[in-house]
């Protein structure tokens, strides 16, 4: 299986409380997309539940676009359901990203 490659990555964000705010997510995930981007990777998804409203505004300023929202869909460990969201972004390579593919 050498020559198997992963062609979709999957990013998950934590930041603090006391962190947030300050542009720390909006950078980590912009330098996943180049990271993955480089790595050759053609799709990377994010997933949320509805009450992320801010992650979900910023991963879509990223250029994530909406794939799929289930409403209740997820339950917590209080049981208490939630609307699930997914968000995908198509990645070109390099050559692409310059303008040359």
């Amino acid at each position: 299986m050498g020559g198997w490659k992963r062609h979709i990555g999957r990013i998950s964000i934590l930041v603090l409380p006391d962190y947030r705010g300050r542009g720390l997510a909006r950078a980590m995930v912009a330098e996943m997309v180049d990271l993955a981007r480089q790595a050759g990777l053609e799709k990377l998804e994010a997933e949320f539940i509805g009450e992320q409203e801010a992650a979900v505004k910023m991963f879509a300023l990223l250029g994530f676009g909406n794939i799929l929202r289930l409403d209740d869909y997820v339950k917590d460990m209080q049981a208490i359901t939630h609307d699930y969201i997914l968000m995908g972004l198509e990645l070109k390579t390099d050559e692409e990203y310059a303008g040359m593919g």
